[in-house]
């Protein structure tokens, strides 16, 4: 395949924040949480309605650990969605153009200050989700290709030439 597939990225911070937790949160993950975050919402409830409906009924009653604990996943969420955003607004490299360049036998990504080539034989695996493609190149090192910022056909040649490359690879048919 002698082609190049340019692709223009066009991230926001709310994009990336996006595409960030949804790697960092698989969708199991994701309803690990739900299902224990509910069950925890019973239980609150029930000890509020119990402590309530006391005699000697106080608000000081209802600041107990196990009320105070269903507000942990909502506060540590906003606090990773924030901190993700403001490492994508620090990074001067996102006010650039960039642009990542694939072809069999590399791709690049190509800013105004920057140019990095990534071997496909060097890399751990690609995954392709619902909005994006992520390309794995280390553990926890990753670069996100957002469907979104596909023209016309590149979608279908990028998925041929994901795979046709021998690399570790989990796309949607």
């Amino acid at each position: 395949m002698e082609k190049e597939i340019l692709v223009k990225n066009n991230f926001s911070a709310k994009t990336y924040t996006k595409a960030i937790l949804s790697v960092m949160f698989p969708k199991p993950i994701i309803w690990f949480c739900i299902i224990a975050f509910s069950l925890l919402l019973i239980n609150g409830v029930r000890i509020i309605i119990n402590e309530t409906s006391k005699d000697n009924f106080s608000f000081d009653n209802l600041f107990r650990s196990e009320i105070l604990i269903l507000f942990f996943p909502l506060v540590l969420f906003l606090i990773l969605r924030r901190n993700i955003a403001i490492k994508f607004n620090e990074d001067p490299k996102n006010k650039e153009n960039i642009y990542h360049i694939f072809n069999y036998d590399f791709f690049q990504v190509k800013g105004d200050s920057f140019d990095t080539k990534y071997f496909w034989k060097d890399l751990l695996k690609i995954k392709e989700v619902k909005d994006y493609f992520i390309v794995f190149i280390k553990k926890n090192h990753f670069l996100i290709l957002n469907k979104a910022d596909l023209k016309n056909n590149q979608y279908n040649e990028l998925k041929q030439l994901f795979n046709s490359i021998d690399i570790k690879k989990s796309l949607k048919s």
